[in-house]
């Protein structure tokens, strides 16, 4: 019985951490895009692999490991250090339909350039910022993969990086002084390394009781 609470304790440990390293990524659709980025995260001119010349990305460096992506904002409440507004973005201001949930992810080049990795969407256009920030029953995506979540709040994917990187956060326009709101993201590393750790303390657990066992 020890042994199981010192399991859980340590589990318990390792997912408090991992949420206490999570890092705020506010991307404001005014600020941040890229020269070619136009027509969705699936459009040709952003697809993975392709460079773009970047305008004022959010650039963050992450060290190797598995990260959780999710949404910081939404209608049903905003992680400490999100922005209140970036619910959802408009690519036409004035234009009541063009509220999208959207961003694009690439490795920084060093020199104003980046490589694309990721296209992320919430399929379709909105009326309104609080209709695309409070949809459900969508298709959420990373560039043609669809993706498990089904509503805006809800949306989750999965990084994986090999070593460190340096990322751009950005949305998927190059004219910014019509737009308006942005995306808000919440990047939470996996506690993987704990998980493993875990999986081998059960499994000593495991061994050593059968060892106790007396033959029948």
């Amino acid at each position: 019985m020890l042994k199981v609470k010192l399991i859980t304790a340590v589990l318990v440990l390792g997912l408090a951490s991992a949420e206490a390293n999570a890092l705020i990524i506010n991307i404001d659709a005014t600020v941040s895009g890229c020269t070619t980025c136009s027509g969705g995260p699936t459009d040709p001119s952003v697809a993975a692999g392709t460079v773009v010349t970047l305008i004022h990305p959010v650039i963050i460096t992450l060290g190797p490991g598995t990260y959780t992506i999710a949404n910081a904002a939404t209608v049903n409440g905003v992680e400490s250090g999100a922005n209140l507004g970036f619910v959802a973005w408009n690519y036409q201001a004035g234009n009541p339909n063009p509220w999208v949930w959207s961003f694009l992810v690439a490795t920084d080049n060093g020199n104003g350039t980046g490589t694309m990795i990721k296209g992320e969407y919430v399929a379709g256009v909105f009326p309104t910022q609080a209709a695309v920030a409070g949809a459900t029953g969508v298709v959420t995506g990373n560039y043609s993969t669809v993706l498990s979540s089904t509503s805006t709040a809800g949306f989750i994917d999965t990084l994986v990086l090999a070593q460190t990187t340096t990322l751009d956060f950005f949305t998927d326009d190059y004219f910014l002084p019509d737009n308006a709101g942005g995306v808000a993201l919440k990047i939470v590393p996996e506690p993987s390394t704990l998980l493993l750790l875990v999986a081998g303390l059960v499994s000593l657990g495991v061994g050593r009781g059968r060892g106790r066992q007396s033959p029948s």
